[in-house]
C-alpha cells in the first residue's frame, strides 16, 4: 500500500545491476508486483517509463472494490432499499456525502461497498483496523478520537443545534395590552393619576361654581376617562385659563393615544403577535430543564463538562439527557418542555421530513447560535498513502458549491416529501367529513374564543357598573 521499493541486487553476463521493484495494490491485473527501474554503475539510474520512481499508486484503481462504513445519518448518508424483478434487494445511497464518495469514485475509478457495522463505534474500529479505507460521513474532529484513526481534508463545520417548539401564540384576551408598550402603559397611568389632582388643584384656587368641590373630584374624574374613551365633554368644568390649556391638552393627549391603541389593536387581533424565542445557549439554558441527545452526545458532555468549558457549556451538560433516539426526541420537543439537541444539518433533514405542515410551516425551530462548531471529516486510517487524492477531490468538489447544492436538493426534497404526505392526510380527512363520518371540521368559525378581551372587558364593565349602582342605592337610602 506504502510507497516503498524492493531492490534486488542481479549478476548476469553484462555484469551488476540492481533491479528496483514496487508493489501497485491496484492496476489492470489486479494487484500486481512490476520492475519499473534499473539501476547500473554504467548507466545509472534507467526508468522503464517516463515517470517518477516513486510512481503514484492511487490515480486510478483501474475499477476494483473497496471497503467503506457507514450508518444512516441524513442528510449526509441516506439508505434506500430497492427490490428487483427477481426480488433481489439491494441498498442504494444518497445524501451530501454519499454523491460526494460518487464524486471522487467516478474520478479514481473505483466501486466501494459498506461494511455492516451496528454501532458508530464500530465504523471508528474498522476504519483503525484498515478493514475499511474510510468512513464517508463526517465525524467531530476530537482528541480522543485521533489516537483511533486520522482524518481527511476538513471539509465541514460541524455545529451541533438546539431544536425547540415554536411559542404558540399568547392567549386572544391579551392582545388588549399588546398595542401599547410597558412603558406607554406606565406613563399613560401616571398621567391619568396626576392630570386630574392638578385639575382639583386649579379648581380650589377660587374659581367655585354650582357644585361642591367633592362632587367636583368625581366630574373630572369622570370627564377625563369619558375623553380617554372617545366620548364628548357633557359636564362643565372650571373656565380658568390654565384648566383650559391643561383640559386641551389632555383632549390632543387622548386623542393621540385613543387612535394609536385602536390601530395598533386592529393590527394586533388581524396579525398574531409571535412571542419571543430562546435563540442562544443561555436563552435555553433559561427556557428548558432537559436537553436530549442521541447516543454520541456523550463525547460532547464530556467536553462540556471539563474544568475549563464556559459556564454557559457546563450549565447545558448538567440539563443533557443521553440516549435519545432523533425522531422520539424530536417528538418529545413538541411537547414544549424539554429541547433537543444533535447536528444541525441532521437536524433540519429531520425536521423538514417528518414535520413539515401541509402549508411548508413547521412547529420546530433550530435556535440561531450554535452549540460548538467543531472541525469535521471524514475518518480514515492512520497514514493512509491515499488521502492526498481524497483531500484534493473532497476540496475540488467543495469549493465548487457542489455539497451545499446536494444539501438544498436534498432538504428540498424532504419538505416537498412532507407537504405531500400532510395534503393527503387533509384530503383524507376532509373526504371523511363530507361522507359524515366525522363532525369537526379543521376550519373552524370566528367564534368567541377570537374576542376574548373586548367580550370579558365587556363583562368586566357590566359587573362593575352593577357595584356601583348598588352602592350608590344604599348610600343614598341610609342618608
Amino acid at each position: 500500500m506504502m510507497n516503498s521499493l524492493f531492490v534486488n541486487l542481479e549478476r548476469d553476463a553484462d555484469g551488476t545491476r540492481w533491479r528496483i521493484y514496487t508493489g501497485l495494490p491496484y492496476s489492470p491485473q489486479g494487484q500486481d508486483v512490476i520492475s519499473h527501474a534499473t539501476w547500473t554503475p554504467k548507466r545509472g539510474l534507467s526508468l522503464k517509463k517516463k515517470g517518477l520512481l516513486f510512481p503514484e499508486k492511487y490515480d486510478n484503481y483501474h475499477g476494483s472494490t473497496i471497503n467503506i462504513t457507514a450508518l444512516p445519518f441524513p442528510p449526509h448518508w441516506i439508505v434506500e432499499e430497492k427490490q428487483d424483478q427477481d426480488g433481489t434487494i439491494t441498498e442504494t445511497y444518497k445524501g451530501t456525502d454519499a454523491y460526494l464518495l460518487q464524486a471522487i469514485a467516478n474520478v479514481l475509478n473505483f466501486t466501494y461497498q459498506n461494511v455492516v457495522v451496528n454501532t458508530w463505534l464500530e465504523c471508528e474500529e474498522r476504519v483503525s483496523e484498515r478493514v475499511a479505507f474510510l468512513s464517508p460521513v463526517y465525524y467531530v474532529i476530537l482528541p480522543n478520537r485521533m489516537e483511533l484513526h486520522d482524518y481527511t481534508f476538513t471539509y465541514e463545520f460541524m455545529s451541533p443545534a438546539i431544536c425547540a417548539l415554536k411559542p404558540t401564540v399568547k392567549p386572544q384576551w391579551e392582545a388588549l395590552y399588546y398595542p401599547l408598550a410597558n412603558e406607554v402603559w406606565g406613563y399613560t397611568l401616571i398621567v391619568i393619576i396626576l392630570v386630574p389632582i392638578i385639575l382639583m388643584m386649579g379648581n380650589r384656587v377660587g374659581y367655585t361654581y354650582n357644585f361642591q368641590t367633592k362632587i367636583l373630584s368625581g366630574v373630572i374624574s369622570e370627564v377625563l376617562i369619558g375623553t380617554l374613551l372617545s366620548q364628548p365633554l357633557t359636564r362643565r368644568l372650571p373656565d380658568h385659563g390654565s384648566v383650559r390649556v391643561l383640559l386641551l391638552a389632555w383632549l390632543i393627549f387622548a386623542f393621540i393615544l385613543g387612535a394609536a391603541y385602536r390601530g395598533n389593536l386592529i393590527a394586533s387581533l388581524t396579525l398574531s403577535k409571535s412571542p419571543e424565542r430562546p435563540e442562544t445557549i443561555d436563552g435555553i439554558n433559561k427556557a428548558f430543564d432537559t436537553v436530549l441527545m442521541p447516543p454520541h452526545g456523550n463525547e460532547f458532555k464530556k467536553f462540556f463538562e471539563m474544568p475549563g468549558s464556559a459556564q454557559t457549556f457546563q450549565e447545558l451538560a448538567r440539563r443533557m439527557v443521553i440516549g435519545t433516539k432523533p425522531l422520539p426526541g424530536l417528538q418529545e420537543a413538541l411537547t414544549g418542555k424539554v429541547a433537543y439537541m444533535d447536528g444541525r444539518r441532521f437536524a433540519a433533514h429531520h425536521i423538514a421530513l417528518y414535520f413539515t405542515n401541509a402549508d411548508g410551516s413547521t412547529k420546530l425551530y433550530m435556535a440561531r447560535e450554535d452549540v460548538l462548531a467543531g472541525m469535521s471529516a471524514w475518518a480514515i486510517p492512520h497514514d493512509a498513502p491515499f488521502q492526498p487524492q481524497i483531500d484534493f477531490l473532497m476540496m475540488a468538489a467543495i469549493e465548487g458549491g457542489l455539497y451545499e447544492k446536494w444539501n438544498d436538493d436534498i432538504l428540498a426534497e424532504a419538505r416537498i416529501e412532507s407537504q405531500r404526505r400532510q395534503k393527503k392526510v387533509q384530503e383524507q380527512e376532509q373526504n371523511e367529513i363530507e361522507e359524515g363520518n366525522t363532525g369537526d371540521s379543521k376550519v373552524k368559525p370566528f367564534t368567541l374564543v377570537h374576542m376574548q378581551g373586548p367580550f370579558m372587558l365587556f363583562i368586566i364593565g357590566l359587573m362593575a357598573s352593577a357595584l356601583a349602582f348598588v352602592g350608590e342605592t344604599l348610600v343614598d337610602k341610609m342618608m
